[in-house]
């Protein structure tokens, strides 16, 4: 009973404090000065209440024959392999992605969580502007940055990580597969075939992308609420609140999902007419203080984002959008587009089956029960709670301003295939078992052909990654720019963290544009030999003008330029290349950088340049 009366304060506390406390500069300080130490601790939960649960684990890989267990890894260690193989390992999306590998570098060297957007040289060495606070969940650069410190700090880190963690997600698909199809090592590895037959997974595990690990966590999540509803015990009710909160850790909308342990809980317990509730489920909701610090960062930087989006009028969740992002969303399912990411053979099956099964169930099953075994009841009833967290889920992508099916925005859907792909193995495992076995082994010829006829082509021409211009473009400004930098001249593009990263000096054309004054002044003493700006538009027939993508970023009309360079791309998008040469005052003149003062010292012995960091430190900052 004290139990219950503890959880329930602790979870009108988290509430209370989230809701009347947890203003922006506590959220940033929660965030940069414990959220290393709080994925610190609930990591070490999660793998404590793990092992405590070991012989549940050791009882699944005990019930499989040897040979099923073989045959697994073996499908394992080969998807593994061929998903690493094809699709070029880079970075994809320069908003997100640049934001993963700071922070993890950030966490491996001082173990705070933030993220550098601007930096600058000094007597050279590089040094990082004041840090950013990150919206984005951290639990993934908190996993490199330990890799990072067996190994130094390096890209190739996020590669091996997810490279794991695709494994991880094929052994778990395996034994959610087992699991669902009522033991059956064929249902086990259709799940692993048809989950190898997405293109989208080729492409996030060679990316410096959270999304595969998300992925991986939840179908551990829904692995361990199978087996919570199923045995019971207070363990096992540790292993799946313990996961579900390293899942709120991952993406900020994954917190949804600890609903369903919620739901479970009180499904068992109604069951066993006793709430029986855990030490540790009774402290739980306190882990959530990072990714609620996290979501109010995240509001609070969203107030400005109107500012960069010119067609925003109903604000960005809004029902307005619903119709139009559907129709998207049965386009990208059903599409056979080489570019596109989607697994029609999973969308196809998921409408089959669910068209047909229960309505075979019903008029032509010959094997008939009184009663389903409790075994079906407990898969049923997972299922379903996910099958409906997921609908929530989709709903609230559907009601978002930005198409969810443009670029890196599909990744959304990962956790959503994954529960068709389970609705698939439930359905077909629900039929006669003499018809069952052959389904499955004709699934896993369909399936294993489509990944070798379909997928594997898809993911060696790399279509999407090659036909994304902001990805390339973004790879190709930066080329531009190593191949010129000296360490004298300042850099101005949209989002400024893969230069960071680099260790380019660079900043935003948002902050050049707030402060040009003090860029100017830092070239005309000399600081600087230059800087360059980088503006990518694309045309829009609508209007008949290049524009530049949202968000917008335009550049400050005051600032004078000089084209240098530029290239087109995919005959729609453009990039130029401007140097700065002055500023246009308000009476009309121009004064140009040089004009500002002579004094140009080397910047070993300028003793001024002491002046010049804090001066930048200032203009990067804000």
């Amino acid at each position: 009973m004290w139990r219950g009366i503890l959880l329930f304060f602790c979870l009108l506390s988290v509430v209370t404090f989230w809701l009347f406390f947890l203003d922006l500069e506590l959220a940033r300080w929660i965030q940069s000065y414990l959220g290393y130490y709080l994925c610190t601790a609930a990591l070490v939960f999660s793998g404590y209440h793990c092992f405590k649960a070991k012989s549940v684990f050791l009882s699944l890989v005990r019930a499989n024959r040897k040979r099923n267990t073989v045959c697994a890894v073996t499908i394992a260690v080969l998807g593994t392999y061929l998903i690493a193989l094809h699709e070029p390992q880079q970075m994809r999306v320069f908003n997100d992605e640049p934001t993963h590998a700071l922070t993890a570098q950030a966490m491996a060297q001082e173990r705070a969580v933030h993220s550098p957007q601007a930096a600058y040289f000094e007597s050279g060495g590089f040094v990082y502007s004041k840090p950013n606070p990150v919206y984005r969940l951290y639990l993934y650069p908190y996993l490199v940055s330990i890799v990072h410190n067996l190994t130094g700090v390096r890209l190739a880190n996020f590669f091996v990580v997810n490279v794991l963690v695709c494994f991880g997600l094929l052994i778990v698909g395996f034994y959610l597969g087992w699991l669902l199809s009522k033991g059956s090592i064929l249902g086990g590895c259709a799940a692993q075939v048809l989950l190898l037959g997405l293109p989208l997974l080729h492409q996030v595990i060679n990316s410096v992308s959270y999304d595969p690990l998300n992925l991986f966590l939840f179908a551990s999540y829904i692995a361990a609420s199978l087996l919570y509803l199923r045995d019971g015990g207070q363990k096992l009710l540790n292993v799946t609140i313990s996961l579900g909160i390293l899942l709120a850790y991952c993406r900020s909308e994954s917190i949804l999902y600890l609903l369903a342990i919620a739901v479970l809980f009180l499904i068992r317990s109604i069951q066993e007419r006793k709430f029986t509730l855990s030490l540790y489920s009774v402290i739980s909701p306190l882990f959530l203080i990072a990714p609620l610090a996290a979501r109010q960062i995240g509001v609070r930087l969203s107030e400005s984002l109107p500012e960069y989006y010119e067609h925003v009028e109903t604000g960005f969740f809004s029902l307005i959008y619903l119709r139009r992002n559907t129709a998207s969303l049965f386009d990208w399912l059903f599409s056979i587009d080489p570019a596109t990411l989607n697994s029609i053979l999973i969308s196809g099956l998921t409408v089959l089956v669910m068209g047909i099964a229960p309505f075979y169930l019903k008029f032509f099953k010959t094997e008939r029960k009184d009663k389903p075994s409790p075994e079906d009841v407990v898969m049923d009833r997972v299922l379903l709670t996910f099958v409906g967290l997921v609908c929530v889920h989709l709903f609230i992508i559907l009601c978002l301003y930005w198409n969810p099916t443009e670029a890196s925005a599909v990744r959304f859907f990962l956790p959503i295939t994954l529960v068709f792909v389970l609705l698939i193995i439930r359905m077909i495992s629900k039929i006669e078992k003499s018809f069952t076995v052959h389904a499955f082994r004709w699934l896993i010829l369909v399936a294993g052909s489509f990944v070798w006829f379909v997928t594997l082509p898809k993911a060696a021409r790399s279509e999407a990654t090659q036909s994304s211009y902001s990805s390339t473009n973004a790879n190709r400004i930066l080329a531009w720019a190593q191949l010129r930098d000296n360490g004298r001249t300042l850099y101005a593009v949209k989002s400024a963290g893969n230069f960071v990263l680099n260790q380019i000096p660079a900043t935003s054309l948002r902050g050049l544009s707030r402060h040009p004054e003090v860029v100017s002044q830092l070239v005309g003493e000399g600081y600087y030999d230059e800087v360059i700006l980088f503006e990518s538009t694309y045309f829009n027939p609508s209007t008949n003008t290049w524009t530049q993508t949202d968000p917008k970023m335009p550049i400050d009309p005051k600032l004078v330029l000089e084209r240098i360079a530029g290239w087109r791309g995919f005959l729609q998008a453009q990039t130029e290349v401007y140097r700065l040469v002055g500023l246009r005052q308000e009476d009309g003149t121009v004064s140009t950088i040089g004009e500002m003062s002579e004094a140009k010292s080397d910047w070993s012995t300028d003793r001024e340049y002491f002046d010049h960091i804090r001066a930048l430190q200032r203009f990067q900052a804000d």
